[in-house]
Formats: structure tokens, sequence, C-alpha cells
């Protein structure tokens, strides 16, 4: 959809507010070995959900937040940090919903490299 924006490229993903707890998508970075923060993009609406799940799977295992899509991203009104983290060569951001109540929107995942 390009509905609502701010949005990365041409527009973003959404579950329709469907199929709820049978849906999910993963972003997936080929990376060079390293610290990096983690960012997730969405736009914010009074429709999107309030308990999305995000997981990322990085070298130590894997650590899963909760995001809140109808408030606004505290970066540039569009992006949160969702933490920094070790990986190896790759790393992935995955999004669900399950158990939760409005749209849940994929928008962009960034991987930030940290100095050391």
């Amino acid at each position: 959809s390009s509905a609502k924006a701010p949005y990365v490229g041409s527009g973003y993903y959404h579950d329709d507010n469907g199929g709820k707890g049978t849906r999910s998508a993963r972003y997936r970075a080929k990376l060079e070995p390293g610290r990096y923060e983690v960012r997730l993009s969405y736009s914010p609406e009074a429709n999107r959900a309030t308990h999305v799940p995000v997981t990322v799977h990085h070298r130590g295992g894997e650590k899963t937040l909760i995001i809140n899509q109808r408030k606004q991203p505290p970066i540039d009104g569009a992006t949160i940090s969702l933490g920094i983290f070790t990986f190896g060569e790759s790393g992935t951001v995955q999004v669900s919903n399950k158990g939760t109540d409005g749209y849940v929107i994929l928008d962009a995942a960034q991987f930030l490299p940290v100095s050391k």
C-alpha cells in the first residue's frame, strides 16, 4: 500500500488485518560480522496494531520486542531502533501478526554498522 506516508520506496506491505497468528515476514541481510543497530520502519495510524511481535535473530540468539505501530516512531517520524546486536554473516528481523489488534505494517528494516 501507499495510503499512509511516510514509507521507504514506493509503499509498504500489511497483513490486511487478517489471518491473525498465521502471517509473518522476514527481513534478511547479508552482513560483515560485527555490531549493528537494527531499525524498523512503519507508517503509524489509528488502525495499526498496538502489540506487534518483532524478533531480531542475532549471533547470541534472538530478542523479541513488542512494537506499538499506532505511535509515531521517534527517528524521523518513520523509524524505531530495535537495539544494537552482534551478527555473523547475516541478520534477520521477523515481524508477526500473532496476537495483534489492527493492521501490521511491513515497510523496511535497516542494519547500521556500529563503531567499536
